[in-house]
């Protein structure tokens, strides 16, 4: 692995000095002075300055993108076709990787013909020649068929745990990656010939004439180098490149400089730039050191923000440039990991104080029915300092999240010594139901527990890229802006393509950019764990309750279900304008709906936001605190709006009823418009369609913590369906999908819009005004 390391950063400082020597010496050159020497390609037009140069490489990324990609379904298709035993390719592939001495292909037709003649014998016992002997299985006494068939199928069983085994081993991944680097350069070296895609000539670079056609070839076949050795190789070229310009730009100013000068700014900009490479990757490897700057960067992005910053969880292009380097292959390479420094409060310190503690500003806090325990350390071992009964008012300067959310505030007890502090349960108090918890809001996904469910999905994620023990123990140091990166290269691709498609139409149709927030945050953060999802439209509650509760909505759920203990706080999922917007079937059930605006870039002349067609509906808000919104309000992404609540039925007799053991959040999602007439709640979207992947990702992980599976997986005509099976679906005609009969051309009845049906719709709408000028 040392040797791997060694030879691809050897190959990249190579690949550095030839490229900034040949063009630092071409951008020096005086066009005014001597004349220019013949160039292999006349009409090749000469970067007009390092920045020109990034762009006339995008064809090698691209190239080397396409090769990457190919490569991952190459290998994907033959993994499968070694675990389908059914599949022709299966035994030659198995035998020629050298790693399966079971006979799958054969054990597979032995068990089909002993099932199909079993089902025969079955379905006609009176037929039975009871005959052992027969070479014919239909013939055989059905004990002995029984036998026979067990066999097989213990067989069949046997060998596809040998190939899962197999495949997962050390030799079959060291093949796999030289495989993969020996098609990588090939296909690149192929893809250059036939695209005739050259690495110097874009750069301007010129030869002397004598050798035009040996360089041409040479040129072309470095560039198909270049692309067989990836994305990677690529992106640190350019950037290498274009990091150097400072001192390059300077060179190509027509000042008058030799060759030797050249070269020696070239060969100082290479040396700087690489150097700083190699102290990247070191300080990666070791976890980072005081001078550090990546692990200044990474602590820096890791400080919870003020009040009126934007969440850390959304991201930012200067944490995004820190974490540049971590990009995953899809062979489940695992990025070296940044340990960011603990996080440290603000303002004047009473005493020490925990790691992870965040600051709060002007909050005061009211213990709740039952009154609450002060302890002197936030945690439940902790010395008990005394009891603060119901109604009590408290100050809290700070918190840390944990087993409870603890709140500091100064204590004043009769055995309270100097500057005491004590710590009381956020969730004994108001604090999750006021607007004071705006403060922390982003660092709710910094919290060691929602970390801690981060992580694991992760490494699921690595699992089943075949990664090894090293990278997936390296998932535990990651934090902050890196292991988002991580979560977002690993569950771009495992979202179906329809779900692109469907982001490709968003001037179209008027989105807002992915939501980036969920819309609930557990209190304490510990919480997320016995979180339970249930997804859209043919759920198996939807199937199993359809009658009592979604007679209306065609026996399809239609949004989804976050189950969370009654005032759990909720949260704008994006900017935007809070609406009267009613979409619940009970007018006595409260709701709040967010209309969230375009792009930041859609403003109008006066700078003020333009709206998008979307709107968030959020069902079963409680009842039991004031209303932090109100209609016409703008909110922030990550902001707390609200806190869950229960469903409210009304009766028969006109009595309200609250189903206290029914406590989530529901959730919808629908279109404003479609450009001719406004939409009412009559169309409901399926909401994963609106968050990034990795939140996608992060709610398919929900699904798996209670309930069961999502959605229904047996005797059910649709069988096991995907999160996206269904897009959206309409309340007309008013006829229940689970009566549909299901048809190879109709296997949805009228109104139901999977993901396909739903992008031929949404193709339909008039283009929104992305100005703000439409009547909506």
């Amino acid at each position: 692995m040392q040797a791997v390391r060694r030879f691809r950063l050897f190959m990249l400082a190579v690949w550095v000095v030839v490229a900034l020597l040949v063009v630092g010496t071409a951008l020096a050159q005086d066009d005014e002075g001597t004349p220019q020497p013949e160039t292999f390609n006349a009409g090749s037009e000469p970067p007009r300055d390092l920045d020109d140069i990034a762009v006339k490489l995008t064809p090698l990324l691209v190239g080397a993108a396409l090769i990457e990609r190919t490569l991952e379904f190459l290998f994907n298709w033959v993994e499968r076709a070694l675990l389908d035993a059914s599949h022709s390719l299966h035994t030659f592939l198995a035998r020629v990787a050298g790693l399966v001495q079971v006979d799958v292909h054969n054990a597979w037709v032995s068990m089909s013909e002993l099932s199909v003649a079993f089902g025969r014998r079955q379905a006609n016992p009176d037929l039975a020649v009871a005959d052992p002997d027969s070479p014919n299985p239909e013939d055989w006494p059905l004990a002995v068929l029984e036998e026979r068939l067990e066999q097989a199928r213990a067989l069949f069983e046997q060998a596809q745990r040998t190939i899962e085994a197999a495949l997962k081993s050390p030799v079959y991944v060291a093949r796999k990656k030289l495989t993969a680097m020996v098609l990588s350069l090939v296909f690149g070296v192929t893809l250059a010939l036939m695209g005739n895609l050259r690495l110097f000539e874009p750069l301007g670079v010129q030869v002397a004439s004598q050798i035009v056609e040996p360089f041409r070839l040479l040129d072309t076949i470095l560039a198909g180098v270049l692309m067989g050795l990836g994305t990677d190789w690529v992106h640190q070229v350019v950037g290498l490149l274009v990091n150097g310009k400072g001192l390059l730009g300077r060179a190509a100013t027509g000042t008058q400089m030799n060759p030797d000068q050249i070269a020696n700014m070239t060969s100082a900009a290479v040396q700087e730039e690489f150097g700083r490479q190699l102290n990247d990757l070191r300080s990666r490897v070791l976890g980072g050191g005081p001078g550090s700057m990546v692990a200044v960067s990474a602590a820096a992005s890791a400080m919870p923000p003020a009040p009126d910053d934007e969440p850390a969880a959304g991201g930012s292009s200067a944490e995004a440039s820190v974490t540049s380097g971590l990009r995953v292959a899809s062979a489940g390479i695992m990025p070296f990991g940044i340990t960011p420094a603990p996080q440290g409060a603000a303002g004047p310190e009473r005493h020490a104080q925990p790691g992870d503690f965040l600051p709060l500003h002007d909050v005061q806090v009211t213990v709740h029915e039952g009154g609450t325990t002060a302890r002197a350390e936030p945690s439940l071992d902790a010395e008990t300092l005394g009891t603060l009964p119901e109604g009590t008012r408290r100050e809290a300067d700070g918190l840390v999240f944990g087993e409870f959310t603890w709140l500091r505030t100064p204590w004043e007890g009769p055995e309270a010594g100097p500057d005491q502090d004590a710590w009381i349960p956020g969730e004994d108090t108001d604090f999750p139901r006021s607007t004071a918890y705006n403060q922390v809001d982003g660092s709710w996904y910094e919290s060691e527990a929602v970390l801690a469910f981060r992580r694991s999905l992760v490494r699921d994620l690595l699992r089943v890229r075949n990664a090894d023990r090293d990278r997936l123990a390296e998932v535990d140091t990651l934090s902050g802006a890196a292991l988002e990166e991580l979560e977002i290269a690993l569950t771009r691709e495992t979202i179906p393509p329809l779900y692109h498609d469907f982001w490709a139409m968003q001037l179209h149709l008027g989105l807002p950019d992915p939501f980036t927030f969920l819309p609930v945050q557990t209190t304490p953060p510990a919480g997320i764990e016995a979180m339970g999802f249930s997804g859209f439209g043919p759920t198996t509650y939807a199937l199993d309750n359809w009658m009592y509760e979604y007679d209306a909505s065609r026996g399809l759920h239609p949004g989804v279900d976050y189950l969370v203990p009654e005032g759990t706080p909720l949260i704008a999922v994006a900017d935007g304008v809070i609406v009267e917007f009613p979409f619940l079937h009970d007018p006595a059930d409260r709701s709040l709906a967010l209309r969230p605006f375009l792009p930041e870039k859609f403003r109008r002349d006066d700078g003020s936001r333009v709206l998008s067609n979307v709107i968030v509906g959020y069902g079963h808000v409680s009842t039991g605190s004031p209303p932090l919104v109100h209609s016409g309000q703008e909110v922030r992404a990550g902001e707390i709006i609200g806190n869950s609540g229960c469903p409210l039925l009304t009766t028969d007799e006109g009595s309200v009823i609250a189903q206290r053991n029914n406590a989530h959040l529901h959730l919808e999602v629908h279109f404003a418009t479609d450009g001719r007439a406004r939409l009412d709640a009559q169309t409901p979207l399926n909401p994963l369609l609106f968050f990034t992947p990795r939140l996608v990702a992060w709610q398919a992980r929900l699904a798996t913590q209670r309930n069961g599976a999502p959605y229904p997986s047996d005797g059910q005509p649709f069988g096991r369906l995907g999160f996206f099976s269904v897009g959206a679906f309409s309340y007309e005609p008013a006829t229940i999908v689970w009566d549909h009969q299901v048809t190879r051309s109709e296997p949805w009845p009228e109104g139901v819009y999977p993901l396909d049906r739903l992008l031929d719709w949404a193709r339909s709408f008039e283009p929104y005004p992305l100005d703000g000028t439409g009547p909506f």
